[in-house]
């Protein structure tokens, strides 16, 4: 009998070194933006000025990092996108939720 998958994991990209740092971004955030960009939309485009279902997009993904246990949650639910933040709630079993 064939095995339900119920959990899929988030597709996890190398973000080039510095990159992160430089754009006072948290690494979560940049490798969300760099999984969603594109040769029509670069990182640096989603960065700069994303639409609102990137937004979305990127806020799913950081998520999934966290539950997925690639990147640790962060207290307060707060991850920086250079001067704008994402802000994600924790929920009760201890993933992150949106707000």
């Amino acid at each position: 009998m064939a095995e339900l998958v119920t959990h899929v994991e988030t597709r996890r990209v190398a973000v080039p070194a510095g990159w992160a740092a430089a754009k006072q971004t948290h690494p979560a955030v940049a490798m969300a933006i760099h999984a969603i960009s594109s040769p029509m939309r670069s990182a640096e485009a989603i960065w700069d000025l994303p639409t609102s279902a990137e937004c979305e997009e990127v806020k799913r993904r950081v998520q999934a990092y966290i539950s997925e246990g690639a990147f640790p949650a962060d207290p307060d639910g707060i991850y920086e996108w250079g001067l704008n933040l994402l802000v994600l709630a924790k929920g009760r079993n201890g993933t992150a939720t949106e707000v």
